[in-house]
């Protein structure tokens, strides 16, 4: 299952980034980053266009709602491989989620989070902490990992599409972002995010891999020099929709609370 590294573990290297900006046409001004070709930059202020992302991403005292498609790909030769693709789906209301990826579904709610293994039909319930990890389609956390950690930020425009690349940060676990947007709505199209192990994943592009995806290390290796092994998510954005509802009527948990038929409650 790609994704269960959204409710794990914690990572270990220093990532060799995201190309800082490649110019690929003089004439024309326009870059490349992760084999993405960007556009020209643009003047905008970087920290207006994520308040702004944020602000259509979670909506107005709405519940927004996001389904698409996960895609993980091996960056380590010439030729991407695909790893492993899943269908997601996300709904976010006033700091509370609720996501699915493949089997695996996860509910945050203001004091407690729920994660419901359908493929084991297991139902684990903790408590929610601040060392408790954020989901990577949490707009938020981007924002404060930037406000915490040094990053290079770019703003550029290709066509009729806005792109936010986030390079050289700071964090042993994400270490750089490009959100792909509508310049007028500002409706993100597609998340690429690029992260690093120290052992390659599974067998790269048959379909499967062997997660989590990252992996946990001492601190001794941290000065070592080490092989690392390049790869990055996409995240497409398919469809979204909005509902207005109070914070009483944003209840899934109560499709699992008591535990459904079939389902072991864990403690």
């Amino acid at each position: 299952m790609v994704l269960l590294m959204i409710v794990a573990a914690s990572a270990f290297g220093k990532w060799k980034g995201l190309p800082a900006g490649k110019i690929i046409n003089e004439e024309s001004g326009t870059i490349s980053v992760m084999d993405n070709e960007i556009g020209k930059p643009t003047s905008d202020d970087p920290w207006q266009e994520m308040e702004k992302l944020i602000k259509v991403y979670y909506g107005d005292h709405e519940a927004v709602s996001y389904e698409g498609k996960m895609r993980l790909i091996d960056d380590n030769s010439d030729e991407k491989k695909l790893v492993e693709e899943m269908n997601y789906s996300f709904t976010v209301f006033n700091g509370m989620y609720e996501y699915r990826i493949g089997q695996l579904e996860c509910i945050s709610k203001k004091n407690f989070l729920l994660l419901i293994d359908h493929e084991n039909k297991t139902i684990a319930r903790s408590a929610v902490t601040n060392a408790k990890k954020p989901s990577l389609l949490d707009m938020h956390s981007l924002k404060e990992m930037l406000e915490k950690q040094a990053g290079d930020i770019i703003i550029s425009q290709n066509q009729n599409e806005k792109i936010l690349t986030v390079n050289n940060i700071k964090d042993p676990v994400i270490q750089g972002y490009q959100v792909f947007y509508d310049p007028l709505t500002y409706r993100i199209h597609k998340m690429v995010i690029g992260m690093i192990r120290l052992t390659p994943l599974g067998n790269p592009g048959s379909g499967t891999a062997s997660l989590p995806l990252f992996e946990n290390s001492s601190e001794e290796k941290e000065d070592q020099e080490i092989d690392a092994y390049s790869y990055y998510l996409e995240i497409i954005y398919e469809k979204s929709a909005s509902k207005k509802m109070t914070e009483k009527e944003f209840n899934p948990e109560s499709r699992f609370t008591p535990a459904p038929q079939g389902y072991t409650m864990l403690e």
